[in-house]
């Protein structure tokens, strides 16, 4: 006799749908496997109003909103840049970020009271480069990732560096102060933290490594 343990997960497809399911962790198969139409939908994020997700599509780039129960309730497909691959969401001032690849931008949604998406607010863009030609010819954000309330940081693939936003205390509208820079060809791509936040792992999509950052969260 065992526990049968089965762990809720979410996932996109870069297809015509995404997909919630339970995954057993005994027999390492999968159940109660639940589609919601969303195209080209790569990276979804989940909180207790409900998903969302980017549309990577290179066409039609975009993003979308779902309910707990994983109904779509609002979506925009317009003044959004070009292959947006991550999101993020500040809950506190009702704002989502998008990353966008292709043009190395991030977009600022405003959700409205029922947590739908208004309108883009802002767009930041970027200047810089990196040695791989191919890979690193202009900025290419890859993922907005929240240091506190405060400071977002952006990873930026193309230019080897992670963007240092600073959140306007009261619109959330963020402001691009500076950059950490890290070594040349790397291409930095997503991070996160240990379990007490006092420790951020970075992966490098170009380099194949992983960069332990302690930042300093006393100051300024």
């Amino acid at each position: 006799m065992f526990l049968q343990i089965l762990i809720p997960i979410f996932f996109g497809t870069y297809g015509n749908n995404i997909y919630t399911a339970d995954f057993d962790t005994e027999t390492r198969t999968f159940s109660n496997i639940v589609a919601t139409p969303a195209h080209d939908a790569s990276f979804i994020i989940k909180d207790e109003d409900g998903y969302f997700a980017v549309s990577e599509n290179k066409d039609n780039p975009g993003a979308y909103t779902f309910s707990p129960d994983f109904k779509e309730t609002s979506h925009i497909f317009s003044g959004i840049g070009e292959y947006p691959c991550n999101i993020y969401r500040d809950k506190k001032h009702n704002l989502v970020y998008t990353a966008n690849y292709g043009s190395g931008t991030i977009s600022v949604l405003k959700l409205n009271r029922q947590n739908r998406i208004k309108k883009v607010a802002a767009t930041l863009e970027f200047e810089g480069s990196g040695p791989k030609v191919d890979q690193q010819s202009h900025p290419r954000i890859h993922q907005v990732f929240a240091l506190n309330d405060d400071w977002l940081l952006a990873n930026d693939l193309g230019a080897d560096c992670i963007r240092i936003l600073k959140v306007n205390p009261r619109t959330g509208m963020p402001s691009h102060i500076s950059d950490f820079n890290l070594p040349a060809g790397c291409g930095p791509r997503i991070m996160t933290f240990n379990s007490d936040h006092s420790i951020i792992y970075l992966v490098t999509e170009l380099s194949r490594e992983v960069y332990v950052i302690r930042p300093d969260l006393s100051g300024d």
